[in-house]
């Protein structure tokens, strides 16, 4: 009799565990065909083209000025230095080349580094999902949105290649001080070109996109301080850089500079004739 009861119980929850996986998928399912209805379309992305810094040159080719609403210059990923890029992957999205969009692991990985650091030093959205939400989706923090979220990352890794994808992110990103993309954030907090910064310089660029106002040299220098030493400390452990080049980060001097306007960058060359320039290209082609 014991045997027959065992043998009807494991039935039982043999019976109840196959009802159970049959009812999750089904709730899955409905849950995702509901959110996907209205999903936006990729086109935005197709033709992509971000506000970007326009130039004023001389007769000789030299720059006089520029006019730009976001003070962005687009550079292909290929002009990224590996260094760069690396410490966006270490601060942001580690396994970038192995997950399809969504990183289940990095999402684990964070819960257990945000407990332990009693706050949020990792978050677990991929590099895929912030492009979604940045270009794609509103801000508003709800279950539809994020369950949005990761269900256009999937379908965006299908779509693009991963230059492709990190080459959107590092032109899109804000980095407060006026700079959009790395490039201005090269140029606006330390007057660099990108290939010019050095190791500590980028490790500070690289932890500035989870909260630009918050993690600013400019505005809370000992918060920014913390989270460049944390950019670092995950560079070191995947080995992007050496035990020598850490050490040397964390000792190097960093000046940072309090970016203009383009009025007041207009100021030094010819500044009556840039806003006459201004005047007629507003005029000829629109704000």
């Amino acid at each position: 009799k014991i045997v027959f009861y065992i043998r009807r119980l494991l039935q039982f929850l043999l019976s109840l565990g196959i009802f159970g996986t049959l009812l999750f998928f089904t709730l899955f399912i409905g849950v995702y065909f509901y959110v996907a209805r209205d999903l936006p379309s990729f086109d935005s992305l197709d033709d992509y083209r971000p506000p970007v810094v326009a130039q004023v040159f001389d007769n000789r080719g030299e720059r006089l000025g520029e006019f730009w609403m976001e003070r962005r210059i687009r550079v292909p990923i290929a002009e990224v230095p590996l260094m760069v890029s690396n410490a966006f992957l270490a601060a942001e999205d580690t396994r970038f080349y192995q997950h399809h969009g969504v990183d289940f692991r990095g999402v684990f990985r964070a819960f257990l580094a945000n407990l332990k650091a009693g706050d949020i030093v990792q978050g677990g959205s991929t590099i895929t999902q912030q492009i979604t939400r940045s270009l794609l989706l509103s801000r508003e923090r709800t279950w539809q949105r994020k369950i949005k979220e990761a269900i256009l990352a999937t379908r965006l890794e299908r779509r693009l290649t991963k230059a492709q994808i990190l080459e959107l992110y590092l032109n899109q990103i804000y980095f407060g001080n006026r700079a959009y993309g790395i490039v201005s954030a090269a140029e606006n907090y330390f007057h660099k070109n990108l290939s010019k910064l050095n190791v500590a310089e980028i490790a500070l660029l690289g932890g500035m996109p989870r909260a630009p106002s918050q993690l600013s040299p400019l505005e809370n220098p000992e918060r920014a301080r913390e989270r460049q030493i944390y950019v670092l400390d995950r560079m070191r452990e995947e080995k992007m850089i050496t035990e020598e080049q850490y050490q040397q980060a964390l000792i190097t001097p960093i000046q940072v500079y309090v970016a203009k306007t383009d009025k007041e960058q207009n100021e030094k060359t010819a500044p009556y004739f840039l806003e006459q320039v201004r005047a007629e290209i507003r005029e000829k082609f629109g704000e």
